[in-house]
């Protein structure tokens, strides 16, 4: 199921309340999060078909960037993942 998320312009001044303008910019982040690791999803496949030592050094040098990226989200910022240091 797609719910359409209504662009700030389509909704009436009155409902612009802080929550809403939070959620809908909460909402925008999430969407370019979920293009990101798509487009980077896709890098990887492209990579596993065709490896070659520039794409794994590439790869290499970005994983600490892709996979410790910070969320909107502190219970999702505080998950501790297998191979990660605790703090």
């Amino acid at each position: 199921m797609t719910v359409q998320i209504p662009r700030i312009s389509g909704i009436p001044e009155a409902e612009r309340t802080p929550l809403v303008l939070i959620l809908l910019e909460a909402i925008a982040q999430l969407r370019e999060e979920v293009q990101l690791l798509k487009d980077e999803i896709a890098r990887l496949k492209e990579y596993k078909e065709l490896p070659d030592d520039q794409k794994k050094i590439r790869i290499e040098s970005q994983f600490d960037q892709i996979f410790t990226r910070q969320t909107c989200f502190a219970n999702t910022n505080s998950m501790y993942f297998p191979g990660e240091k605790k703090d």
